[in-house]
């Protein structure tokens, strides 16, 4: 059995660079403005910067925040792109690499040949992190690749194949290191994305507008939430209310409140409502007004709530 330890990239080609996470990249102003820049610039190369990506300061932004998070340097990574079908593919050898620097494998892949020419063998085992022993992946053999679309699978195909191998173990064992990545073989099975034609933006929304909308949202629904009555303030304004139109207005208060406390507040307007009786053809202290025995309580004989709160039993 002939077994190879293939070196996945030279280190000329991929250039590393701290790499940041997710929320360095979206939540610090400074750093996403820094990478709007190199994207920017990127997209206004010729020379150093594939076709595909030319003009297109978006999908350069793509590639930088990809490249952000793998610690590779944006360029080095551009080098290792295709467009298929509308779609922006990696090339095997960087998933290589991207699955070496991700921290999940330790050391490089290995990688185990049989046969030769078309009947050619290969797979790939790696050592998982915090394992002592290698992970092999499935045989898998030349003839059933379809898809080859590197001039290197004619001049260094035992190479290309590595790839191909070790980026099928990635998805079996790894698949976090190398999420949403796909290469060129993968994208070519996929029909042509249609893009369609782009919306005509008549005025630009500001910086804040989500905000702002929240914002409005929230103290929308402060406004309309109505502060909460505890059954003893309602008690204290039935206690304190000296005239009818008062205990009326005092009881209504009286309609948030749930069942118990209904019934202590009924008990509570009961026993002033007799004390403002007895009072009747004396001299309210709080208006100075003289109310006749036929005057107290002015209860509408139609509000069914607050003749069940002079009984106690209000619902």
């Amino acid at each position: 059995m002939n077994q190879t330890n293939l070196a996945v990239l030279p280190a000329a080609e991929i250039q590393t660079v701290d790499a940041l996470t997710v929320h360095q990249i979206m939540m610090d102003d400074r750093t996403f403005e820094r990478m709007v820049k190199y994207a920017d610039m990127m997209a206004s190369g010729t020379v150093t910067t594939p076709k595909h990506l030319q003009g297109k300061p978006g999908d350069c932004f793509a590639v930088v925040t990809q490249s952000m998070l793998w610690g590779f340097h944006p360029h080095a990574v551009a080098q290792k792109t295709h467009l298929v079908n509308g779609n922006l593919g990696y090339e095997a050898q960087l998933v290589v690499a991207v699955l070496q620097s991700s921290g999940s494998i330790v050391g490089s892949p290995n990688y185990e040949y049989r046969s030769d020419g078309e009947a050619l063998e290969c797979r790939v085992g790696c050592i998982l992190r915090g394992q002592r022993d290698v992970t092999w992946g499935e045989w898998l053999v030349l003839k059933s690749v379809t898809t080859r679309n590197s001039p290197l699978w004619k001049t260094n195909p035992k190479q290309q194949f590595g790839y191909l191998q070790a980026k099928n173990w990635a998805r079996a064992y790894c698949p976090g290191a190398i999420l949403g990545v796909n290469t060129p073989d993968e994208l070519e099975a996929l029909p042509p994305r249609d893009m369609g034609n782009a919306e005509v933006v008549t005025e630009a929304p500001t910086s804040n507008t989500r905000t702002n909308a929240l914002k409005e949202h929230l103290g929308a629904g402060k406004k309309k939430q109505q502060p909460a009555i505890t059954v003893e303030q309602v008690i204290d304004g039935i206690n304190a209310a000296n005239t009818p139109e008062e205990l009326l207005a005092a009881a209504e208060q009286a309609k948030n409140l749930n069942a118990d406390d209904k019934a202590k507040a009924g008990s509570a307007y009961t026993a002033r409502l007799h004390q403002l009786k007895a009072a009747a053809n004396t001299i309210d202290q709080g208006t100075g007004e003289i109310y006749e025995p036929g005057e107290v309580p002015a209860i509408d004989p139609d509000d069914e709530f607050l003749k069940g709160l002079e009984q106690g039993q209000a619902q």
